[in-house]
């Protein structure tokens, strides 16, 4: 007969060392709206400056919404062309955008 190992009797072994925490850096939400249509163009100004910014990007209706391309403007100044699933005839959707430093 085969041994049976009974798994709630395992004793759980945990690390050493205990890992100090990951913080997040400063991140900046951005409310804006989606006018009618399928693209959207948007210049958004910052309260930083970002070597490589990482944009996370929401909407709130039933709509999908991604960011086509993005570029940096000048000091603390992004523009994102944002597109999204569908054209609403009457819909004016709105968009959260959060900004951060990748790193």
């Amino acid at each position: 007969m085969a041994k049976r190992w009974d798994k709630n009797r395992i004793k759980k072994t945990y690390p050493m060392m205990k890992r100090s925490p990951q913080w997040l850096p400063d991140i900046e939400a951005i409310e804006c709206e989606f006018a009618i249509g399928v693209t959207q163009v948007i210049s958004v100004s910052t309260k930083y400056q970002y070597a490589t910014p990482v944009v996370t990007l929401g909407g709130q209706d039933n709509y999908n919404v991604w960011i086509d391309s993005s570029t940096n403007v000048g000091h603390n100044r992004y523009t994102f062309t944002i597109k999204r699933s569908a054209a609403a005839a009457s819909v004016v959707q709105k968009v959260h955008l959060h900004v951060s430093e990748a790193g």
